[in-house]
């Protein structure tokens, strides 16, 4: 109805439903379908051509591990979509699900669809003004983790995984900069459609770890969950190649390091709300 009212020239198609890891394998229909349905009535809506251009926000998740593709290393490419099972289980299936949907509803409706495939967003703001770890993804679930640790003074904290999943990271203020600029990108009929926002840099969890706890003070031992005697790496990579953003006009700007410090003062923010909001309810 909003569609049929406005017919507005872009959507910017950011509606999904994600968690942390754990919490997205202990609910994987949950999850399943709250994706399809944040995105089935606008598919209908691009049927109907109802807009000039949607800018999707894809996700690495439902891309292949490369291990699962018989690489050993490597980024992802944009044809490396449907080489195997997506890394996320459920989201991922999802995920590829919403992208295969407003693909053909756009052409049917003769709708300009640009698919933005990000990799592990991160930055202030990310779980709103959740203070649980169970409910968060992993940036800031490490970094509250942390900060109580330091507020306790307990001496170890620990971390669902083995840490050494590889991964690559985009700070929330350069994917806005790529979704602003895709708004408005010249676009030609035989040029990519999906593009990949991101440095290709791959990074550990275990160092991203190691940059939130300094940022957080926090001086102690990190221990992993899944980490067995004598691992020294893990299979659980989803690394995505840089790809196509020539036609987007911008590249990823803010390093990981910096934007992790920001991730931290924000949730240091995010607890003094917590407590202040707390003491007045008592």
């Amino acid at each position: 109805a909003a569609m049929q009212r406005l017919q507005p020239d872009v959507v910017v198609h950011l509606a999904a439903a994600t968690a942390g890891a754990p919490t997205m394998r202990a609910e994987p229909t949950r999850y399943f379908a709250a994706n399809l349905a944040a995105s089935t009535p606008l598919a209908v809506a691009l049927e109907r051509g109802l807009c000039g251009r949607v800018v999707l926000a894809h996700s690495a998740g439902a891309y292949p591990r490369p291990a699962a593709i018989g690489r050993a290393d490597g980024a992802l490419q944009p044809g490396d979509l449907w080489r195997g099972p997506p890394a996320a289980g459920a989201y991922g299936v999802a995920r590829r699900a919403v992208g295969a949907l407003l693909e053909a509803a756009c052409s049917v409706g003769d709708v300009a669809l640009i698919e933005l495939v990000l990799p592990t967003v991160y930055g202030p703001g990310d779980g709103g003004d959740q203070v649980d770890p169970a409910g968060l993804r992993a940036v800031p679930a490490f970094g509250l983790r942390y900060l109580d640790a330091v507020a306790q003074g307990q001496g170890e904290v620990d971390h669902f995984g083995s840490g050494f999943e590889v991964r690559d990271f985009l700070h929330v203020d350069d994917a806005v900069r790529a979704f602003v600029a895709a708004t408005t990108m010249a676009l030609h009929p035989a040029g990519p459609t999906r593009l990949h926002v991101s440095d290709g840099e791959p990074v550990r969890m275990e160092q991203v770890a190691t940059r939130l706890a300094a940022a957080a003070g926090f001086v102690g031992t990190t221990t992993w969950r899944h980490r067995s005697d004598g691992m020294t790496a893990s299979d659980d990579a989803v690394v995505l190649a840089p790809a196509h953003l020539d036609a987007l006009g911008v590249t990823p700007e803010i390093g990981l390091e910096d934007g992790l410090r920001g991730v931290v003062d924000d949730l240091r923010a995010r607890l003094r709300r917590h407590l202040v909001g707390g003491a007045k309810g008592a």
